[in-house]
Parts: structure tokens; C-alpha cells; sequence
């Protein structure tokens, strides 16, 4: 649109924002589904292909953390502000299935809050044995993620400095393999999550601070 004002290109994309957000919502291949079980099973042999030891990783999640313009709203501001990137943002939390699409997503929320926040949902998600009938299959993620309990083996994460110390000698060289097997797949998974702004460029500048329009936008993306 060379020489359109900047009104002008302004109001014809976010005509074409709610164009796509009803397009979309017609368009059954472009929802984010949660894999069944047998599904689930497919994605952690294509896993297991590459890291034998990870033979129930199925997914990959990770937080994503996306730019915002700054408010003029002080107390708005300061709720977007992420004081460990020095920035405002919206956080939210993706989780890819083993083949790179997305099977869930959360996003919009303030730059201020956690992963421990943004996942509670997909968390619930892992513990519905409806949704989750065989208990050994799950997800990997960083060493920083909440996992409790109630998530072993649902959600696997690498072994932090100090961890294979506190294990019996005999164990720890398994161990440390596994934990080795989960940062490969994770080292990909991270590419794959990556790439997102490869495919979405508009997510390479920062999002609008309206968060309405800023949550069509990321709806739209993440459908």
C-alpha cells in the first residue's frame, strides 16, 4: 500500500485482523488440538527416534516472552515491566508437539508473572486422565519450570548442578544420560519455538499496548 497515510494502512489491517479471527475460527486444520493418547504414542516414537532413552516425551514447552509498547499508564506499565529483560512485555506459555505444531497455548498475560502462573492450565491438562489416560507419557522442559509432585514423569525437565550428588552412586550415570537425552530434544525444541518469529514477523515488533488488540493479534497467531 505505497503511499497509503498511516491512518489509512492502520485501519485496513485491523479490518483484516477481524477478518482472519472469523476466518479462523471456521477453518477446523487451523485449531490447536490436544493430542489423544494414541496420538501421543506416535509423537514419542518420533522422539525416542532421535533420543532413545526419552521413549513418553510426546511434547516440548517452553515460555514466550514478546515486546509491548510502553503504556503512558504508569501502574499499567509497571505490571508489563520484566525486570529480568529490563523491558515491557506479555509473557505467556507454547507447547509444541514432537512434529512442531502447537497443541496449546496461553498468552497476554503481564511480563511480570512466571511460568508457575502461565502453565497452571496446561498442568491441569496433564493430570486429567481423560485427556491423559496413560500417566508415562508427558512433556520436557527447561530446569526453571514448576514441576511438582503431582507432575514425575508428566513433565521431565534436565538435572540441575548439584542434583546427581544427591542420588546413589549406583544411578547417577543413567542419570546424567537421561538428563543429557532431555537438553538435545530441548536444544530443538527451542529452534522450533524460534522460529515462530520466522513465520509471524509482526512479532518481531513490539505488540500493541491496547490489550484487546493485542490479544486478537496473538489469538490469531496462536489459534
Amino acid at each position: 500500500m505505497f503511499g497509503a497515510p498511516n491512518s489509512t494502512l492502520s485501519r485496513v489491517l485491523s479490518g483484516a485482523e477481524e477478518s482472519m479471527k472469523e476466518a479462523l475460527a471456521g477453518f477446523p486444520p487451523a485449531r490447536t488440538i490436544w493430542p489423544t493418547l494414541s496420538r501421543q504414542k506416535a509423537l514419542a516414537r518420533l522422539t525416542a527416534a532421535r533420543a532413545p532413552l526419552l521413549q513418553f516425551t510426546w511434547g516440548f514447552i517452553d515460555g514466550k516472552n514478546y515486546r509491548v509498547q510502553e503504556p503512558s499508564e504508569r501502574d499499567l506499565q509497571s505490571r508489563h515491566y520484566n525486570s529480568w529483560l529490563h523491558a515491557v512485555y506479555v509473557t505467556g506459555t507454547l507447547c509444541c508437539s514432537a512434529d512442531g505444531l502447537i497443541v496449546w497455548s496461553k498468552h497476554n498475560y503481564p511480563g511480570r508473572w512466571n511460568d508457575s502462573v502461565t502453565s497452571i492450565e496446561f498442568r491441569e491438562k496433564l493430570l486429567d486422565p481423560l485427556l491423559n489416560p496413560d500417566n508415562r507419557y508427558g512433556v520436557i522442559t527447561d530446569s526453571t519450570f514448576p514441576c511438582g509432585n503431582d507432575m514425575v514423569s508428566r513433565i521431565m525437565t534436565p538435572r540441575k548442578e548439584g542434583d546427581l550428588v544427591r542420588l546413589v552412586p549406583s544411578v547417577r550415570a543413567v542419570a546424567q544420560l537421561k538428563s543429557n537425552a532431555i537438553t538435545f530434544v530441548r536444544q530443538a525444541a527451542e529452534w522450533d519455538m524460534g522460529s515462530v518469529e520466522k513465520v509471524y514477523r509482526r512479532l518481531l515488533h513490539p505488540l500493541p499496548y491496547d490489550k484487546e488488540k493485542r490479544k486478537l493479534r496473538l489469538d490469531n497467531l496462536f489459534h
